[in-house]
């Protein structure tokens, strides 16, 4: 496709779409891209779930900080190649795609991007497997095995300085350090209460968990939101020669 760069199997990670919309194919994923080149946000890269069918709009790049490129199966990471001629192939209006699922008001997007990106050449060696070690995101030490994961993989979790999951507190717990919360995540036991954990808040000021059943996008339905005093975990499967 000259109109778009494919990244198979990767997701952007640490980010807010801007626009999700449902129940949609890819080349009407692709379509409505390049039809939102001007406004408020502009198309700078998408994120397809080629099994759900849904479609993340994001005003930035994938790889520019804080957000980073992150292998994962099934979806895949797209960006318009801004060749002129692409526009006149669309033949659509921005509004003739399925449902648009509108994101919170109190969680805006990631804005776009002011600073310079990698090259193109140099984005597939960028974009990390599984597990990412750099700050802003970066995973947890407790890794046991556990029933959500699949056979040869094992669970363990991305954090986001400086975000919670708004609006997604199911279960709450004081804890000692937040290896105590990835273990009662990775348990789906909540201080003795049954939880199908996906994620959890951690604030340290008041060494309190937060956990909820919801994931960030594009992974999940929820949203992100900047407070400084807050880490977001999310629980992840991978290869256990990863984290041996």
């Amino acid at each position: 496709d000259p109109c778009f760069r494919r990244y198979e199997n990767s997701i952007i990670v640490n980010a807010q779409p801007y626009e999700r919309r449902s129940s949609t194919g890819l080349m009407h994923c692709k379509s409505h891209c390049l039809n939102s080149q001007i406004g408020v946000y502009s198309c700078r890269s998408f994120v397809y779930d080629n099994v759900n069918r849904v479609c993340d709009l994001f005003a930035h790049v994938g790889d520019q900080s804080p957000s980073r490129l992150l292998k994962f199966q099934t979806r895949d990471y797209f960006e318009p190649t801004d060749i002129i001629h692409c526009l006149s192939l669309t033949g659509e209006s921005p509004d003739a795609t399925s449902t648009i699922t509108s994101l919170e008001d109190d969680s805006p997007p990631s804005p776009p991007p002011t600073d310079s990106t990698n090259t193109i050449d140099k984005r597939e060696d960028m974009i990390e497997d599984d597990i990412t070690s750099t700050t802003p995101t970066k995973a947890l030490e407790w890794r046991p095995n556990n029933e959500d994961c699949p056979r040869g993989k094992q669970p363990t979790y991305l954090r986001t300085e400086g975000f919670e999951l708004f609006k997604h507190d199911d279960s709450r717990m004081t804890v000692q350090s937040v290896e105590e919360c990835a273990r009662a995540c990775t348990e789906n036991n909540i201080d003795g209460s049954r939880l199908n954990c996906k994620s959890f808040d951690f604030e340290p000021n008041t060494s309190t968990c937060y956990f909820t059943s919801e994931a960030a996008v594009p992974v999940g339905n929820g949203q992100l939101k900047q407070r400084d005093d807050v880490s977001y975990h999310e629980k992840i499967c991978v290869n256990k020669h990863f984290v041996e």
